[in-house]
């Protein structure tokens, strides 16, 4: 068997297609974003990101693989050997999955060993892993079960890899069927009752794989297509059985409890992190270190800030997330708390000018607070803002004289504090 296996994989496509799919591999890694260096969770979800190429690679590869023997009208010699169908299935799927792992696993420690200085206590979560495993085996089998089917040299594998790049583009992302992951913060971690479903659905489809051609080419007895059918008839029930219990497996990641210690800076305020971010603790110490040198007696500074997820569901839309390491969404979220804690709502009915005039002092105070807090614009990789904001003004005034900023800043103030209720 171990010989049929390595002649299996002297055979494949992707003997050829190794140097290709390194590349995109490290493409995937820090072509997106590089802000997952150094925080193991991030990490992991980063090493995983590439099955959403691999997958369909593997079904192409695996689609011509499936349908070399048969081509040009030829039957294969297969079905008539006194082995089991599913044991060359099986080596050829073997082969198929051991490039696609291989050069899965490269990527992973390449990930694993640039994260490795910056990270804390931890390596990768195997439960992201396992999710891009289960998506290339899918994948994988999907493409053999085309080959078999549809015996053109080009055709199978277009239909196979364009095919489940398809699936994986409409109903794979996290917020429908979840089968690969995109963010990897600490405050989630992946299911393990949504992991164990993805990797029963990539065990049947393949199951199906090796069995279902059997039936379809079989040249045997009668037993041994019905036993061949009812093998396929098993997995296919089991496959599609798996896919209608997908809603009640639940969602692909959820949260996790908050540690009974979480990582703070030793500054006033105090700005506390999940542990698995400690590489963020210098920058948000700076971070803190503005907020102190505010102007006294104009803000109420809250005592403490906390990261989302540390301090439960109630909190998780006022405590500030870390998005793509970037601190100016920490900023956002702690302006937004100073100024509740400043100039509370007053009233719960203003008239359509007034309310107007509230949330324009209330946009032009929180930008002030922005540029002042991060000791700077807001960067060129964060996009987006309030619309009609004149932001390069209150960019210019955050470095004009601190009388002249105070003038200003009181006058906003007023306007929050002193906003007439209908």
């Amino acid at each position: 068997m171990i010989r049929v296996l390595l002649m299996e994989l002297r055979r494949s496509p992707l003997r050829w297609w190794l140097p290709a799919l390194l590349l995109i591999d490290l493409a995937a890694l820090f072509g997106r974003s590089r802000s997952w260096i150094g925080v193991w969770p991030e990490t992991s979800v980063a090493a995983q990101v590439p099955s959403f190429y691999f997958g369909p690679a593997l079904a192409a590869a695996a689609a011509w693989a499936a349908g070399r023997e048969g081509r040009g009208g030829a039957m294969p010699a297969t079905p008539t050997s006194t082995r089991p169908r599913f044991l060359p299935e099986l080596l050829l799927l073997t082969a198929t999955l051991v490039y696609g792992t291989a050069v899965y696993a490269c990527g992973a420690l390449v990930a694993a060993a640039v994260s490795w200085s910056e990270a804390g206590p931890g390596f990768l979560w195997p439960g992201y892993l396992v999710i891009g495993l289960t998506v290339m085996t899918g994948c994988a089998a999907a493409g053999q079960l085309v080959g078999k089917t549809i015996r053109s040299t080009f055709l199978a594998p277009s239909v196979a890899g364009l095919g489940s790049l398809a699936v994986l583009a409409w109903v794979g992302s996290p917020h429908a069927f979840g089968l690969f992951v995109l963010s990897g913060s600490p405050q989630a971690q992946a299911a393990p009752a949504a992991v164990a479903l993805r990797v029963g659905l990539a065990l049947a489809a393949a199951g199906l794989a090796l069995t279902l051609p059997d039936w379809w080419q079989a040249r045997r007895s009668v037993l041994f297509r019905a036993r061949s059918g009812l093998a396929a008839v098993g997995f296919g029930a089991l496959l599609v059985a798996l896919v209608a219990a997908a809603p009640q497996a639940g969602r692909v990641q959820v949260s996790r409890s908050a540690p009974a210690q979480p990582l703070c800076t030793t500054t006033t305020p105090k700005l506390c992190i999940w542990p698995e971010e400690r590489k963020y603790l210098p920058k948000l110490a700076s971070l803190s270190d503005r907020i102190a040198l505010l102007p006294a007696g104009l803000f109420v500074v809250p005592d403490a800030f906390y990261e989302q997820g540390l301090r439960g569901p109630a909190h998780q839309y006022t405590d500030f997330p870390i998005s793509e390491g970037s601190v100016w969404t920490v900023a956002e979220s702690i302006s937004i708390q100073i100024l509740s804690a400043t100039a509370p709502p007053r009233c719960k009915n203003l008239t359509e000018a007034n309310t107007e005039r509230m949330v324009k002092a209330s946009w032009e105070l929180g930008r002030w607070l922005n540029v002042t807090i991060t000791g700077g614009p807001q960067p060129d990789d964060v996009h987006g803002g309030p619309p009609g904001l004149d932001t390069a003004s209150i960019d210019q005034l955050a470095g004009a004289p601190q009388a002249e900023q105070i003038s200003w800043v009181n006058e906003r103030l007023s306007v929050l504090r002193e906003m007439p209720c209908a």
